[in-house]
């Protein structure tokens, strides 16, 4: 009893239990195996049960005996000198940083850090402990206080941004905007770079008609569309402003001398702009064509499913008899970011039609062409029949022979067929008179 009890920790044992018990005491052989003891657990248990008593233990411990062969007060004897399951488990390497106490500096050489300060041990809730301080849409902290509660303005077309000007609302609240007046100039004179119809939003087609002319002199900018989604922290496919400052203004926190570059070359860029040097409007926008016909298949959102992509592969003949639809199939498992994943984002779209190019054997650009004709998925409907009673207005009787019933009368109203008394009272009846 004392050895069931040492397996089970209570009054039933479970089948593993049962197994486990025969292989720790080195029972399991040739002539009975785990299969076998499986066998005798099922063979003793209550139909339905998962579990045996000691009585049922008892019974199969029978069964066991014949088994092997063996006497039933050996198998009993050899079973009550068990001193409980044995456990095991894998013994982590030695790691120095970790084991060695030796090598421990800052708060962790003084026992470590804790949630719980000195004198303080009325915590009530987490907030009280957690870091609450002001981050912007990017998750970076040291904010003041105020600076990431308000979005960011756009800068308006035609206004001449002037470095270290101040409106009236905004003098002497402290914001890295107001200590920083150069460098915001610098991202608003960006933006009006880059929204070329002045609408206050940087479309896609206009971030790649623009970057695609500017990354030689401005290494921070690159003509994809992986940094625009980047940028597009809420994923609506269109750059607002704040989201360009909260972007550009990390960018120029972390690397001061990029700074000077960027505002050197926004000053360089705008002068080139105002003198007609440079003209965005004539680059290329075929990426912008690519995009556009990504979203007319996704329903102008930022992923497109799988049943979408294969009716854009579809459409754009590019499911020929060398590339079929279970290939299209093959490519969109490879290219999503993961077994639960059900749709891809653009970038993941480029990086299937580089797959279907190699499988094709064609150059990528054949494949991108090809997509960036269509006009937007086409839909098919079945046609109905011909119902003569139905299509034949010459057939109509009643008052469908009149045009049919109306749902609201007009003016006072009237009923087609009633003679003028129908009409009056109908009309009383209606007023209540």
């Amino acid at each position: 009893m004392k050895t069931y009890l040492d397996f089970t920790g209570a009054q039933e044992m479970e089948s593993k239990q049962f197994v486990k018990l025969f292989r720790d005491t080195k029972l399991l052989d040739g002539k009975y195996t785990q299969t076998d003891a499986d066998l005798i657990f099922t063979k003793v248990k209550s139909k339905g049960a998962k579990r045996i008593t000691f009585e049922q233990f008892n019974l199969a411990l029978g069964f066991v005996a014949e088994k092997k062969g063996c006497a039933l007060d050996a198998l009993i004897e050899r079973l009550a000198s068990a001193e409980g399951p044995i456990l095991t488990g894998t013994v982590a390497d030695n790691v120095r940083f970790h084991d060695d106490k030796s090598t421990y500096t800052g708060v962790h050489q003084h026992g470590g850090p804790t949630t719980i300060d000195a004198g303080r041990s009325n915590y009530t809730d987490l907030s009280q402990f957690a870091d609450r301080s002001n981050a912007n849409e990017r998750g970076v902290k040291g904010l003041r206080e105020g600076e990431g509660d308000a979005k960011a303005s756009p800068p308006t077309q035609g206004r001449k941004v002037v470095a270290g000007k101040v409106e009236a609302a905004d003098k002497g609240k402290k914001t890295w905007e107001t200590e920083n007046p150069e460098l915001d100039a610098c991202i608003q004179e960006f933006f009006l770079i880059f929204d070329l119809n002045g609408n206050g939003h940087i479309s896609v087609d206009e971030y790649i008609k623009v970057s695609g002319k500017l990354a030689l002199e401005v290494p921070q900018l690159q003509s994809d569309y992986k940094q625009f989604d980047s940028i597009d922290v809420n994923k609506n496919g269109i750059i607002e402003y704040s989201e360009w400052h909260s972007y550009f203004k990390d960018v120029l926190l972390r690397d001061p001398a990029a700074a000077k570059k960027l505002c050197a070359a926004a000053t360089k860029i705008s002068g080139m702009k105002e003198r007609g040097e440079i003209n965005f409007e004539d680059g290329s926008a075929s990426l912008g064509a690519l995009h556009s016909a990504f979203l007319a298949f996704s329903g102008g959102q930022s992923e497109l499913d799988g049943r979408s992509f294969v009716k854009l592969l579809k459409e754009t003949k590019v499911i020929e008899k060398d590339f079929s639809t279970t290939d299209a199939d093959l490519t969109f498992a490879k290219v999503k970011s993961g077994p639960a994943a059900r749709k891809i984002t653009f970038t993941e779209f480029e990086n299937a039609l580089i797959l279907i190019a190699e499988k094709k054997k064609v150059s990528e650009d054949a494949i991108r062409q090809k997509i960036e004709t269509t006009q937007g998925p086409t839909y098919n409907a079945t046609k109905a029949e011909y119902t003569k009673f139905h299509d034949d207005k010459s057939t109509y009787t009643g008052v469908y022979a009149q045009g049919g019933p109306e749902a609201v009368a007009k003016g006072q109203g009237y009923v087609p067929g009633a003679g003028p008394l129908q009409q009056k009272l109908l009309r009383d009846r209606t007023t209540g008179s």
